[in-house]
């Protein structure tokens, strides 16, 4: 088996061979999401392995005219926007911001007594401190006390409706995540839709010596 580190050295980059990045954008027609954005998700996990915290050029702590600096900066911002291009729609499986989830709205909060549910995995969190002192001064009666009640609401906790609930939830929106990453990936899916993130990639896809056949020099 190799070690990690052979295998990450080992590995090459992931750079578009195309002269226009809607070739590029072309050649991943048939491949699912998953498999076209591992590649340059590679990339950005490479170049912050190589540079660690020195910094790559272009960054607010650090300039480099060095070519190869250079070169691996352009491809990081590549990497980053075809990535961010290519998930656009992963917010609808759950990441996001936790405030901004299902189960952390007042009105699910309140139909599956949230309150409740919370007050348990706060007393629970008490029982289990006072349970452990109990043990560690010998007061075996009151750390068997305090070990039933803390597995009395665990019980609860792993019962309650509002657990039950956001489980469910979470349970769907990781699959439909699964779903969405081993999706094949269209031509209508990757054409330019005239968002700032298609416009991120002709940018940075330019830095690499490339073209766009969207972009009309006039």
């Amino acid at each position: 088996m190799k070690s990690f580190k052979i295998y990450f050295e080992g590995r090459d980059l992931a750079v578009p061979r195309q002269d226009t990045l809607e070739a590029f954008l072309r050649s991943l027609e048939g491949k699912t999401l998953r498999d076209a954005k591992d590649p340059f998700d590679f990339n950005s996990f490479h170049f912050s392995h190589k540079y660690s915290f020195a910094g790559l050029p272009g960054t607010p702590d650090k300039d480099s005219s060095d070519p190869e600096e250079q070169r691996d900066y352009n491809i990081l911002q590549f990497s980053k926007a075809l990535v961010n291009f290519l998930q656009r729609d992963i917010a609808k499986y759950g990441y996001g911001k936790m405030e901004d989830r299902e189960y952390n709205q007042p009105e699910f909060k309140k139909e599956y007594d949230y309150d409740s549910y919370q007050k348990a995995r706060s007393d629970q969190a008490r029982t289990g401190m006072a349970r452990n002192k109990a043990r560690r001064e010998g007061n075996d009666e009151e750390y068997k006390r305090l070990e039933k009640k803390y597995q009395d609401l665990g019980d609860f906790i792993s019962n309650h409706k509002y657990g039950n609930a956001m489980r469910m939830i979470d349970k769907e929106k990781d699959e439909g995540r699964e779903k969405y990453y081993n999706t094949p990936l269209t031509a209508e899916y990757l054409k330019d839709d005239g968002s700032e993130l298609y416009t991120k990639m002709v940018t940075t896809f330019a830095k690499l010596g490339g073209d766009s056949e969207t972009v009309i020099d006039v």
